[in-house]
């Protein structure tokens, strides 16, 4: 099978690799990496940047820290993801090996003071309704915002966030995803 050279389709994919080729560059600032958001120009796409955190093992009672080091802006978490079976959706199975798990996050500035503290419940979690690959996403939601979606915290570029696995999981392999985007745009997923 010939496929013709299509100016239209030449248009198109040359916009996908300039979009593509802008949002690839990332950079390291302490433990987390930063994918930076950007403009798709000319067709102004907004593409949200985000930092990737290392997963966090919460099948054991455990302390975990990242530095966070100059981001050019701030980005803060916004939520906590654990993957679990489908067959463990909330609605159908609110019993799964996870439910009973509590950790404690925490913002704190370099020095070591903390300005921000809360402690998430899996059990308030909130199911996710997508199964990927026989998975569900279930989110618990980290970060104050007021009514207009900003956050509430003062404004570091350097910090350090620091969880603390009060209550593990009982299935010993279960992990938290952290996303953490720009204050701007739609949310895309942070792995």
């Amino acid at each position: 099978m010939k496929i013709r050279n299509s100016p239209g389709l030449v248009t198109i994919f040359s916009l996908a690799a300039l979009i593509a080729g802008g949002c690839a560059h990332t950079t390291r600032h302490g433990d987390v990496t930063l994918t930076p958001g950007s403009m798709g120009w000319p067709i102004g796409l907004a593409v949200v940047g985000y930092l990737t955190f290392p997963d966090i093992p919460i099948g054991t009672k455990a302390t975990y820290s990242f530095k966070v080091i100059d981001l050019p802006e701030v980005i803060y978490p916004e939520e906590f993801e654990l993957k679990v079976p489908e067959a463990e959706r909330i609605p159908i199975h609110p019993r799964g090996p996870w439910v009973d798990c509590v950790i404690q996050a925490s913002l704190m500035t370099l020095d070591g003071r903390t300005f921000y503290t809360r402690t998430l419940r899996f059990n308030n979690a909130q199911g996710g309704g997508e199964a990927h690959w026989r998975r569900i996403t279930i989110s618990l939601p980290f970060r104050p915002t007021d009514r207009f979606g900003e956050t509430a915290l003062p404004k570091y570029r350097s910090y350090i966030l620091k969880v603390d696995v009060l209550n593990p999981s009982s299935r010993v392999s279960d992990k938290v995803a952290v996303r953490a985007f720009t204050e701007y745009g739609i949310p895309s997923a942070s792995r």
